[in-house]
């Protein structure tokens, strides 16, 4: 008889099988997603906690020569438990089973003591082979090799000032089951949306979770205390036709103001690209000259992270973006001017990240500050509604899902969709199906910015 163990799979033969997954972030180097090998038995034995062992260790070192190669710092060493105690040896074999695991780092201590305890035997000293790791220092460690944004540090750290106070700051491995559910009576005493509470809940579930896999905790305590809420978040509304005649007939677009606080030419480009392409606000905000891309006389742009201070959601949202019939002209003229009179490799140059360093955050506040004094603005109805306007259009127009996902960026479960590519062209002649009745965008001209 034997435990449940990390990493521990069945071979379709019945066969014990060694499986530990490779962080994606190491994949490239490593050239593979799982490092394993089979334990050569079908039963938990001596030679297969042996093996168990061997691969272990020989799994750490490769991760951390992959972590070397790729530049990442070497992470916190996990914690090794060690027990003096006699020889179990004629014991239940699962408590037998429970001390072999246990000298294995990664298993629950918790569980062991348990099984001893229950068993009549007294356990020895419990040591470690260092301090147990503190709390501060795996939020170092997950920011690191996850490579998260400012704005999602700032997530993490709001969340983590709701478990210290719920529970006090303590190393990572000394916080208990008791203590999730104080967190968990906590998040939901807070005074915001559900929204916000399952995003607190979610950013130390996940970091527990990135902590078990890194064996710097022995039991993930937030893995099966679930945060059940209702979703209380309201709809953005779509821009009507009506709402979109009156947003062009402000100063931006009848009067040619440039708003330095919005971006100068960014304050008439960005709603107008949200809408055609039905774009996140900040991918347009932080484009290149060079993201501008030709394929024959298509024009397109390219949502990248390979700049300074370009970001992308998730790797799905890197992608290549046809350029709106409708504007092409007007784009073009643009990017001569741009050349001329500004020069800058950014198209939008005037347009600062926020302090969460989110390339379309303070166009964000500018944008519903603007429509506040020019009385059009509708709550719920904002900037990240044109990306909603935009695919209500292309349901309007057949467009297939998976067509428009293309050049939105959203992801697309099915896996057939996944295969093959689309052509510049044939995605311009599917986005140039979108449009919007009744909306007469105005003609783009330079125009001086407005102090």
């Amino acid at each position: 008889m034997w435990i449940k163990m990390q990493h521990v799979t069945t071979h379709g033969d019945g066969r014990l099988l060694f499986k530990r997954d490779i962080p994606k972030e190491l994949r490239p180097v490593a050239g593979r997603t799982t490092w394993q090998k089979t334990l050569r038995a079908r039963e938990w034995n001596a030679t297969t906690a042996r093996l168990y062992r061997q691969y272990m260790a020989e799994s750490d070192r490769d991760l951390a020569s992959w972590r070397e190669q790729q530049g990442m710092p070497r992470p916190i060493q996990p914690i090794m438990f060690e027990f003096e105690m006699p020889s179990l040896a004629g014991f239940d074999p699962e408590v037998t089973a429970a001390y072999v695991n246990s000298r294995i780092p990664g298993h629950d201590l918790r569980e062991l003591t348990q099984k001893l305890v229950a068993a009549g035997v007294l356990p020895g000293q419990v040591t470690t082979n260092r301090a147990l790791v503190k709390l501060d220092a795996v939020v170092e460690q997950w920011a690191t090799e996850r490579g998260v944004r400012p704005s999602s540090r700032s997530d993490m750290n709001t969340a983590l000032r709701v478990l210290k106070v719920a529970c006090g700051t303590k190393a990572i491995d000394e916080y208990d089951h008791d203590d999730v559910r104080k967190v968990k009576a906590a998040v939901l005493a807070e005074p915001v949306k559900n929204g916000t509470k399952r995003k607190r809940w979610n950013m130390l579930s996940a970091l527990f979770t990135f902590a078990k896999a890194n064996r710097l905790v022995s039991v993930d305590v937030f893995r099966d205390i679930r945060l059940e809420l209702e979703d209380d978040s309201v709809e953005r509304l779509d821009w009507s036709s009506e709402a979109l005649n009156k947003l062009f007939a402000t100063p931006v677009w009848a009067s040619g103001e440039r708003p330095l606080v919005g971006g100068g030419e960014a304050s008439w480009w960005l709603p107008v690209l949200s809408l055609l392409h039905g774009n996140r606000l900040s991918e347009f905000a932080q484009l290149r000259v060079s993201d501008v891309i030709y394929v024959g006389e298509q024009i397109g742009l390219s949502i990248t992270d390979a700049g300074d201070e370009q970001h992308v959601k998730n790797i799905g949202s890197k992608r290549e973006v046809p350029l709106h019939p409708l504007i092409r002209d007007d784009f073009i003229r643009f990017l001569k001017w741009h050349k001329c009179e500004c020069g800058d490799e950014r198209l939008f140059p005037l347009v600062k990240p926020d302090k969460m360093k989110r390339s379309g955050g303070r166009f964000s506040t500018w944008f519903t500050k603007y429509r506040k004094e020019n009385s059009i603005y509708l709550y719920r109805q904002d900037a990240h509604s044109f990306r909603h306007t935009h695919i209500t259009a292309c349901r309007n127009a057949k467009i297939p899902t998976d067509i428009f996902s293309r050049w939105t960026g959203h992801s697309v479960r099915d896996v057939v969709q996944t295969y093959g590519d689309i052509s510049l062209a044939a995605l311009a002649e599917e986005i140039g199906k979108v449009k919007f009745e009744g909306v007469v965008i105005p003609r783009w001209k330079p125009t001086n910015i407005r102090k």
